[in-house]
């Protein structure tokens, strides 16, 4: 139980000092209310009594200055305006003038194409080409020729040895032959 006593104690203590602390906090805040108020009304009573005199140069010199300040900005978007407007403009001309004189050259390039196409002489090209393909097969044929040509040399000479191998198993001198001799003819 004494515990219990103990703890009320501590608790009515606390409570004692927040409430003290509570009204301690309000009275602080009265304390500075009052002096707040009274620089206040000391701070407006002091700019009521001083009279500021600023010169005329110093507000022409600020006037001046704000006015070549507004002057350049205003200036720097009406350039910036006028550029894209330009670019805008010029972009567009170009494009136009494009497209147009792509239609006028698309024009011409066809009608000269169809008067160059009616001006050839189709006789005249279907001979050209048969001469061109003559040409290629005669050149192509007389390749297939040369190769013919060696192999049959070559298969030639096979058969010339063969048969004078076969003379040479011969005799060469038998009765009333003189012996066999091969020969080709080139």
């Amino acid at each position: 139980m004494k515990n219990s006593y103990f703890d009320i104690a501590i608790g009515v203590v606390g409570l004692a000092a927040s409430v003290f602390g509570i009204g301690y906090a309000f009275g602080q805040r009265k304390k500075l209310n009052d002096i707040s108020e009274k620089i206040n009304k000391s701070v407006d009573e002091l700019s009521a009594n001083i009279d500021v005199d600023i010169k005329a140069a110093v507000v022409e010199r600020a006037v001046t200055k704000a006015i070549e300040r507004e002057t350049n900005l205003a200036a720097s978007r009406a350039t910036t305006n006028v550029m894209n407007a330009i670019e805008s403009d010029i972009s567009s001309q170009v494009r136009k003038a494009v497209n147009d004189t792509y239609q006028d050259i698309r024009k011409s390039v066809v009608e000269e194409t169809a008067k160059k196409v009616e001006k050839i002489d189709i006789s005249a090209l279907k001979k050209e080409v048969v001469e061109k393909a003559k040409e290629a097969a005669a050149d192509k044929f007389d390749d297939s020729l040369d190769s013919v040509l060696e192999e049959f040399k070559d298969s030639l000479g096979n058969v010339s040895r063969i048969y004078q191998s076969i003379a040479n198993v011969f005799p060469s001198s038998t009765a009333g032959n003189k012996g066999i001799t091969f020969s080709l003819g080139s």
